[in-house]
């Protein structure tokens, strides 16, 4: 897998070590209050010099999960305002005329993709849009913030481009009175966020996006992975798209990776059919029933979960079949360790023998 490839301590580097500006965006305050935080001893760098300090995810996230602050989906809750067009002209005209019913604004988030905006719990299940258990979802690219946590999401006014949306955005944040030299991080970055430090003054903080895939060649393999985002039973849900037959399973593990960035469980049906019997199909597959359903499910610490569909094959060990391998490993899974493979090997037997286990196996893991 190519995510797996190259100089294994330079990844780890690459995802598991954080400058001020990512750890002030990842928690979404400003760089001064992260100073704070370092100078209060709640949050310790690896290293620090006078052009800034180092973090290790790992103490952030455990920072994050002991304030309470790493994201779950449970109940979605609709803002108190929110444009219902996607006009960029609309959303500016709604912003002009609710603006001054917030309270005062402390934080302003801009995404370039709507999975972003997903990821960091901006969305809302539209239950008009069912299919079956998968229900569609209304996700804002912008999202304006008050002192009151109440909350204005605009879904036409986005960044990382010069067009009308970002132009949009720079309007919108000029209503708020974020000074020009901030606002035109909004034509050159997917993800954009400005937030008010303790003095009051705005701080801009920028990203790439994980989910953007404008430099992605027609022909990679990983253009073809395409995914479908759902609210499953609870869960913010992400699905192999296997309309195209160049969708493969790993390709759209490596391609969403940071949709279940630390995943906790994997979910194994035998079948199909014990698949569909636990709801975990897309009754809308154009292909029948039968070809909508998903056999591994891999679910996240956040409460996210990504269906995938490799092939199984009935008369192989789990050894032998390195797709399937391949993917519980690169999730962290220690399919040795867990025994999952006996159990897998077993489970295989039974099905040769016609016999349907009565259970899917399940696979668990700590995220940190």
């Amino acid at each position: 897998m190519i995510f797996m490839e190259g100089n294994p301590f330079k990844r780890f580097l690459a995802r598991n070590v954080l400058l001020t500006h990512e750890v002030a965006e990842k928690l979404n305050v400003s760089r001064q209050r992260i100073s704070i935080l370092h100078k209060e001893g709640e949050l310790v760098p690896i290293k620090s010099t006078a052009n800034g300090s180092v973090y290790l995810l790992q103490d952030v996230l455990r920072f994050m999960e002991k304030k309470g602050m790493l994201p779950r989906y449970e109940n979605p809750t609709p803002p108190k305002y929110a444009c219902e067009t996607s006009g960029t002209h609309e959303n500016i005209a709604y912003a002009n005329k609710h603006i001054g019913q917030l309270n005062s604004i402390e934080r302003v988030s801009i995404f370039f993709e709507q999975i972003d905006a997903a990821v960091e719990n901006y969305f809302l299940p539209l239950e008009k849009y069912r299919y079956g258990d998968l229900i569609s979802l209304s996700i804002p690219h912008m999202v304006i913030r008050d002192s009151d946590g109440n909350e204005m999401w605009l879904p036409g006014c986005n960044c990382g481009y010069g067009g009308t949306g970002p132009h949009g955005s720079e309007k919108v944040l000029q209503l708020i009175g974020v000074p020009k030299a901030l606002r035109e991080n909004v034509f050159y970055h997917p993800v954009v966020k400005y937030v008010k430090n303790e003095n009051g003054n705005w701080e801009v903080n920028v990203r790439k996006s994980e989910f953007d895939f404008r430099s992605i060649s027609s022909i990679d393999d990983l253009e073809a992975a395409q995914a479908n985002m759902y609210w499953h039973q609870g869960r913010l849900t992400l699905l192999q798209d296997k309309r195209y037959s160049r969708s493969k399973p790993q390709h759209v593990l490596e391609k969403y990776w940071a949709f279940i960035p630390h995943p906790i469980e994997y979910i194994l049906f035998s079948e199909d059919e014990q698949a569909i019997d636990n709801g975990f199909f897309d009754p809308s597959n154009q292909y029948g029933h039968k070809h909508g359903a998903y056999r591994l499910i891999i679910r996240d610490y956040s409460g996210r979960q990504l269906w995938l569909d490799p092939y199984i094959a009935k008369n192989k060990s789990l050894v032998k079949q390195p797709e399937l391998k391949d993917i519980l490993e690169v999730c962290g899974f220690d399919i040795g360790k867990e025994k999952s493979d006996q159990k897998l090997s077993r489970w295989l037997e039974l099905l040769l023998k016609k016999v349907e286990p009565s259970e899917p196996i399940v696979g668990r893991r700590h995220p940190f």
